[in-house]
């Protein structure tokens, strides 16, 4: 199957368990065969505030520089033969830096798991990731726990997810999981959203070999059908979208609303 994925962003900030972080990353990369971008940014709040910061001072900022020079002579030699591990430097609004790196550097899936309990003040954030950066957003406080994933989850609504179908098989081949169809909602909504299902589950029988599952819920809010399936078959990854003109844009809504601690337990793959 076509490569998916070729660039990965880690953005951080220099903390305690930055070398956690990026050894989880590290193994994601090497696992995906991708380059691993490494954007320390000097905000203290990360992606979760929108606004500009103060300058720092520039024995704080030699002082960061130099962490992350020792990061890359660390980490560099880690990442798989063929793949490039990088390291820079950014000041300014955080969400701006990090997207403006991304489009430069055709990064293809964003790396965001601190601070999850903030993650429902974001949607917007998300949807200017989707719209300007064109890239996936991998949510969860363990990115290497995806590596041990054996079943993925894939919400279906009123569409055909050619791009989420394609990462969908893409990790499970390279994961040796197995795809779940999930298809729920009101009635209306369900009844329009199965005939997706059944395309969906056709188009991937056809082009793979992937064990594929179908589960359906009628009647069920989608963001609780999905959450309650996955929780149910201890599934290690959830593939969903942010399109506003999507039925899954309640879904998106609903994840948000809901108990932090289940998401860290199901990382979340957001695509365009």
């Amino acid at each position: 199957m076509e490569k998916v994925f070729s660039n990965i962003l880690l953005p951080i900030q220099l903390k305690r368990n930055t070398d956690n972080i990026i050894t989880r990353a590290v193994n994601l990369a090497n696992c995906l065969k991708c380059d691993l971008h490494v954007l320390c940014l000097n905000s203290p709040d990360f992606v979760f505030k929108r606004i500009f910061h103060s300058k720092s001072s520039r024995s704080d900022i030699a002082n960061k520089k130099y962490q992350l020079h020792k990061l890359q002579n660390k980490y560099g030699p880690s990442i798989r033969h063929g793949s490039l591990f990088t390291t820079t430097f950014r000041e300014g609004n955080p969400i701006k830096e990090t997207i403006d790196y991304a489009v430069s550097q055709n990064i293809d899936m964003v790396l965001l798991g601190e601070g999850l309990k903030k993650l429902h003040l974001l949607p917007l954030t998300f949807r200017r990731f989707a719209d300007t950066a064109h890239c996936s957003i991998l949510l969860g406080n363990s990115h290497s726990g995806i590596l041990n994933v054996d079943k993925i989850i894939l919400p279906i609504d009123q569409t055909l997810p050619i791009k989420r179908i394609r990462v969908a098989a893409f990790l499970a081949q390279q994961l040796q999981a197995s795809i779940h169809l999930v298809c729920s909602g009101q009635k209306k909504i369900f009844e329009r959203n199965l005939p997706y299902m059944k395309k969906t589950y056709q188009l991937l029988k056809d082009n793979t070999d992937l064990t594929l599952t179908c589960f359906t819920s009628e009647g069920m809010d989608p963001g609780n059908a999905v959450l309650d399936y996955a929780n149910s078959v201890h599934a290690g990854l959830i593939i969903t979208n942010i399109n506003k003109k999507s039925s899954n844009e309640n879904f998106f809504q609903r994840i948000f609303s809901r108990d932090h601690s289940r998401l860290e337990q199901t990382p979340i793959m957001l695509v365009e």
